[in-house]
């Protein structure tokens, strides 16, 4: 569903926001899953590692499952820590002096889940991660995946880096020479 963030930009900037399919889809599958009274599943398919400036972020895509009212299987999948706040471009009202947006141009991405390895635990033992979930490290340019769960949550995130561009934690300076790009 829409973040309640991007919807005061909206109403702060006196912008009409359209709801996007994915944004229906959710709230639609959660009345369903209300009106049946069966739980949600939540499988969570990737965790991204990054770092935003000097923090560590972290979002993950996730697989929502319940059961409508006639007993029929229904998802979803959603992304969890990761949304898009919308930059208005704003124009002089001649007549008022006051500026007014005219548009909305591109989208600044907002990460909004510090990486946390206790967060992470709680879900494994909720059963939200499990063996099939992909664990991925974004760095400029890069995506690094296919770590086990222990070495990503324990890792630095500059072991990780390594270990995915040289295949070690602790690469030699000849890997590190030989492999400059």
């Amino acid at each position: 569903m829409v973040r309640q963030e991007v919807l005061k930009a909206y109403k702060d900037n006196n912008y009409d926001y359209f709801s996007r399919a994915e944004d229906d889809n959710e709230k639609i599958f959660f009345e369903k899953a209300k009106a049946s009274q069966h739980e949600v599943d939540h499988q969570i398919t990737q965790v991204f590692r990054l770092k935003n400036g000097k923090d560590e972020k972290m979002y993950y895509q996730e697989t929502i499952r319940s059961k409508d009212y006639l007993n029929n299987p229904i998802d979803h999948s959603r992304v969890v820590g990761k949304y898009e706040m919308p930059n208005f471009i704003t124009r002089l009202d001649p007549q008022t002096g006051k500026a007014l947006p005219v548009e909305v141009n591109g989208h600044t991405t907002i990460y909004d889940l510090d990486f946390d390895k206790k967060r992470l635990d709680q879900l494994v033992k909720e059963g939200s991660i499990n063996e099939n979930t992909n664990f991925v490290l974004i760095t400029l340019g890069r995506r690094y995946g296919g770590f086990a769960y222990e070495e990503f949550v324990s890792n630095t995130f500059q072991e990780l880096n390594d270990l995915g561009k040289y295949g070690t934690t602790k690469p030699s300076t000849k890997d590190r020479e030989g492999k400059k790009q």
